[in-house]
Parts: structure tokens; sequence; C-alpha cells
């Protein structure tokens, strides 16, 4: 597959956003002027429940959206303020299905705390 890259900005709401036909995580690029205690992406595999295939035949387990504040994020990326972030991976990171993300203003995987409207910049790259 190509990569590709999503970008967004932080918004006054936290939802979970599926990456478009996203199985592998490479990096990520971001910025952060939010409170003292930066912005947190969170990433979780759908594919890793115990439901039925999606597809007949499918070998990938079904499994609902995740919810933010109930679902365990699978990976925690803190974006530190002031300096941001930027990093790739030496070794793709798979974990099998389709990748969602959100973004909040705390680590604690229930966290739903939200950010100001716009002004950090966030670029998820992925194939």
């Amino acid at each position: 597959m190509a990569r590709s890259t999503h970008f967004t900005t932080t918004t006054a709401a936290v939802t979970a956003t599926r990456l478009p036909s996203a199985s592998t995580f490479l990096g990520i690029v971001a910025t952060s002027a939010e409170a003292a205690s930066g912005l947190f992406v969170k990433l979780w595999w759908e594919g890793t429940g115990t439901a039925p295939p999606t597809v007949t035949g499918g070998s990938q387990p079904a499994t609902a959206a995740p919810i933010v504040g109930t679902t365990v994020p699978h990976l925690t990326i803190p974006i530190p303020t002031v300096t941001g972030l930027a990093f790739n991976l030496a070794e793709p990171l798979n974990n099998g299905g389709n990748i969602w993300y959100w973004v909040t203003g705390a680590a604690a995987d229930n966290s739903t705390t939200v950010l100001a409207t716009g002004g950090d910049v966030i670029t998820l790259v992925y194939d």
C-alpha cells in the first residue's frame, strides 16, 4: 500500500475517527498549544475483538467503533506543549484492522477532556 496522511485540527468535541483504509501506523507530526499537560492522541485498531468476521470467509473479527471514555486505547501518544512532536516508527505498527483515533487533554484511558477548537495540528502517517 502507498503511504497516506490524515490531517486534523483539534475540536471542541472528543470523537473517535477512523482513518480511511488504514491498518498500519507509521508516525505522527503534531503541535500542542493546549493546557500545560499537552494533548494525547489515542489509537485503537478494530478487529481486535471476538465478534464474527465482518466479511463471509474473512479473517478479521468485527468490532464496534470505539467509544471515547469507555474503550481502552491500544496506544496513547503524548504531544508535549510548545515543542510538539514528530516521529516515524522504525518498524511499522500493525495490530490488524482499521485504525481509529481520538484526541483528549488528559492521559487517562477514560479521558473525555475536550480541547479548544483549532490551533493544534495533527498529521497521522499510515499505510
